[in-house]
């Protein structure tokens, strides 16, 4: 079927649909079906109630086979990092060989895949056919869903590609690919063997359009959905709140928080949300269900970042909302702390309404943790989640202030379900886990998962992430442990800070550390090293340009034309630019010419040195200053990348000559030289390095 076409027709009856929801639920229906499962993508209400019929979350996924033993902590065995093409298997039909990423037994769904280089033809067969019940080209299947409703199920965020639709099977699944070197998670779930599962039939699926489009539109606008109640009330708030004191409200009776909206004043706001300590209580507990830092708990931090999800969402304004169901037996009381050292202001409003508290009731949990100054070498396992009880984890925040402009997190999430030995949720980098990819740095929004805030240059600074989980949450009946894999490409001291969303029954307990309130601060990024004597590309006058075009933004468009991206970032090599900026030259052809002009303190013969990168996307230039034509001095051939295959280096103190500046306008001239096998040339500047000379 065409998406693009499918979705381009327009139906009354998809929007009277929409404002009764839709119909078949999996509450209403004794199966599990395509629609039933469409049903639970948007419904928050649902995670808030043991699953029935239950289901084991499962990942199949490309990770480092060597992986074996965690007591042995090296890249050669726990922490091993090559999550690339490996496969549980391979088969040879009708001469084309096919890689399996995964084959599993009993009734079941694929709730989710991502993929950081979707590639070749993906092959998915249901209970045992011969014949592959889905047959396509994995990276067109993001094309035609581009610019259609399908997008917000089938999409590419931060060069994540993620499909969230589910495919239902009554006795197995296998999946194949034509692709070798290929990332991959494929998550899914896994019935008891008496849960009748009505397989994916696609000769139904134009029957489903309204479903799904239905589905597409709310997850496309998340923030307008919340669970209904009936006699719900709306309890509004506002309270200045001096250092060391608090706000409370009680909400008395068997009901449910269906909204909870708040906003902060003070006058620094990033201070404010790390520092004002939130804590929700259920039913006389001691140890409260929910107990993070105020910003922290709405999913993004530090700061004021605006983003919209299904659970959690932040306005421009600093309105934050929060639609996780939290229902409880007689009480929630909230609590707001105020551990800074000035007054902060809160306002918002707490909407709750009846509930019928059942035997799959569970209490919602939200907890927080922080690692100040955590050391990168050897590679370490963060928990993040360790608990007993029966429950569901639904997602996760991660804020991290990252000293350098390397890339932070090449570590895997590794999830224990009820005990077991080895993870059966075994992934392949941080960002993968969070459904982007490449170590990208720009922010990127949707209802399951966000990159609400990035520093930048590169990943330098402060970046935060979310992802919620829906169709694949994953139940636990006796217990769960969820490691993050701490994997820089440096040994430098990051800071970071976590939040863990999860529901449990009553008499769940946790493994969270207290929060100690002197580390509710927002750790300052570095000031970035400036090279000693540097005249910076990106400061420099532009005096002319033949063709192509100038950025020091490499986290723009000078990305779209280019391979791999990963060759305008100084990270592999551990050297930053100097003041963590460079001036780019992209999309020029051959003969084209770049002139920049910059200034010496004093006129006199100095020795110059050029800084920038090298590499295999790079071009091959010559560069001269205050020459022309031919007689330019300092041919570098750029491309060719000492020791490093395919990948880029720092290019640091290439010396070009001694020249006779002056004082005021010389000009440092670059040309472009035949560059094989390149689509589109590039140049970088970090800066020119002057030394006089006697």
């Amino acid at each position: 079927m065409n998406f693009r076409s499918m979705f381009q027709r327009r139906r009354i009856a998809t929007y009277f649909i929409l404002l009764v929801g839709i119909v078949s639920t999996k509450a209403e229906t004794e199966r599990i079906t395509f629609q039933s499962l469409l049903g639970e993508m948007a419904d928050i209400a649902a995670l808030a109630e043991y699953p029935e019929p239950a289901y084991v979350g499962r990942q199949a996924s490309s990770f480092d086979r060597r992986s074996t033993d965690p007591n042995i902590g090296t890249e050669e065995n726990w922490f091993a990092n090559h999550d690339c093409g490996v496969y549980i298997g391979s088969e040879e039909i009708d001469g084309e060989h096919r890689n399996i990423l995964m084959d599993v037994e009993g009734p079941g769904a694929i709730v989710r895949i991502w993929s950081a280089n979707p590639q070749g033809i993906m092959r998915i067969y249901l209970d045992g056919a011969t014949e592959p019940t889905f047959e396509f080209n994995f990276s067109e299947k993001f094309e035609e869903a581009k610019g259609t409703k399908l997008e917000a199920l089938i999409g590419i965020r931060g060069r994540g590609a993620n499909v969230f639709f589910p495919i239902p099977y009554a006795k197995s699944c296998k999946v194949t690919t034509t692709a070798d070197q290929m990332f991959y998670h494929v998550n899914y779930r896994t019935y008891a063997a008496d849960v009748a599962v009505e397989s994916f039939n696609p000769a139904r699926l134009q029957n489903a359009e309204v479903d799904i489009s239905i589905v597409a539109e709310k997850l496309a606008s998340p923030e307008k959905l919340r669970a209904i109640l009936d006699d719900e009330k709306t309890e509004a708030f506002g309270k200045s709140i001096v250092p060391g004191q608090n706000w409370t409200l009680s909400v008395k009776g068997q009901r449910a928080i269906a909204r909870f909206v708040c906003r902060i004043e003070a006058d620094d706001i990033k201070a404010a949300l790390r520092g004002s300590l939130l804590r929700i209580y259920f039913d006389g507990q001691k140890q409260p269900s929910i107990e993070c830092p105020l910003g922290d708990f709405f999913g993004s931090a530090p700061g004021v970042n605006p983003y919209k999800s299904l659970p959690f969402g932040v306005d421009s304004d600093g309105t934050m909302y929060c639609h996780y169901l939290m229902p409880f037996q007689k009480e929630a009381r909230l609590e707001i702390v105020n551990l800074t050292d000035n007054p902060v202001t809160i306002s918002g409003q707490v909407v709750s309404g009846q509930y019928e508290w059942s035997a799959r009731s569970m209490y919602f949990h939200a907890n927080w943790q922080t690692s100040i100054d955590a050391p990168t070498r050897p590679q370490w396992d963060w928990n993040w989640i360790d608990a007993q009880g029966q429950g569901v984890f639904v997602g996760a925040m991660l804020d991290i202030m990252n000293p350098a402009i390397v890339w932070w997190g090449e570590g895997d999430e590794k999830i224990y379900i009820d005990g077991e030995d080895f993870p059966s949720t075994f992934g392949t980098g941080t960002e993968d886990y969070f459904g982007y990819a490449w170590s990208w740095f720009t922010e990127f929004e949707h209802a399951y998962h966000n990159q609400t805030h990035c520093d930048r240059p590169g990943n330098f600074g402060h970046s935060s992430l979310n992802r919620f989980h829906f169709l694949d949450a994953l139940p636990f009946t006796e217990s769960i442990r969820f490691d993050m894999e701490i994997w820089h490409h440096i040994d430098v001291k990051a800071t970071l800070a976590q939040s863990t969303y999860w529901y449990a029954k009553p008499g769940a307990i946790h493994k969270f550390p207290p929060i100690d309130p002197q580390e509710m601060t927002v750790k300052p990024t570095p000031e970035p090293t400036v090279i000693d004597g540097a005249i910076e590309g990106e400061a420099m006058e532009r005096i002319s340009i033949s063709g192509g075009a100038l950025t020091d933004d490499f986290s723009g468009e000078i990305l779209e034309p280019l391979s791999i991206f990963t060759a305008i970032q100084t990270g592999w090599s551990g050297l930053g630019w100097s003041g963590n900026t460079s001036l780019f030259w992209y999309g020029a052809k051959e003969g084209d010419v770049l002139e920049l002009s910059f200034d010496v303190p004093t006129a006199g013969k100095y020795k110059v040195f050029y800084c920038g990168m090298k590499g295999d996307i790079y071009s091959n230039v010559k560069m001269g200053i205050n020459e022309i034509g031919a007689s330019m001095v300092g041919a570098f051939k750029l491309a060719e990348a000492e020791g490093w295959d395919a990948h880029v280096m720092h290019a640091k103190d290439f010396e070009l000559g001694v020249f006779n500046l002056k004082a005021r306008g010389n000009i440092f001239k670059v040309e472009v030289l035949p560059s094989d096998g390149l689509k589109s040339h590039l140049f970088a500047l970090d800066c020119l390095v002057i030394a006089p000379v006697e």
